[in-house]
């Protein structure tokens, strides 16, 4: 009896982490959709700030942070945009996407020297990565 009422419990916590999980996957996918079409120049539902949220809040890897990053980057939200680029390399260092993001965003931002860095690092992370390299070049 005991060993049923354990499986049972068990069963039930699978299928609420599962439902949480793709209650995130959805989530994250619609941030993602917002954010690409802000790097087309539409207008972002919801604005900006709660684009920014709701990608850090539902997308697990660094990817989906750096992408939004530079989105937000060219729409002109800078401190939005640098603040998910951090938090993309916070989350995977060894991610050159997240060193690319944050590179661009200090190029917007108008610090040569640190976006210089910035993209210096994500050169010795991906080598071939040849944006990367154009932004390392003084």
């Amino acid at each position: 009896m005991l060993l049923r009422i354990s499986l049972i419990a068990a069963c039930v916590a699978a299928v609420v982490f599962g439902a949480t999980r793709l209650h995130d996957v959805r989530a994250c996918d619609s941030a993602k959709d917002r954010g690409f079409a802000a790097a087309l120049g539409k207008p972002v539902a919801g604005g900006a700030q709660a684009l920014a949220r709701d990608v850090a809040d539902h997308c697990r890897g660094g990817a989906d942070l750096s992408a939004t990053s530079v989105a937000l980057a060219r729409g002109g939200a800078l401190g939005l945009a640098a603040r998910l680029a951090r938090e993309a390399i916070r989350r995977d260092p060894r991610d050159y996407q997240g060193w690319v993001a944050l590179a661009i965003v200090l190029q917007r931002e108008g610090h040569p020297l640190a976006q210089r860095a910035a993209a210096r690092r994500a050169v010795a992370l991906n080598p071939r990565y040849a944006a990367a390299q154009q932004l390392a070049r003084p």
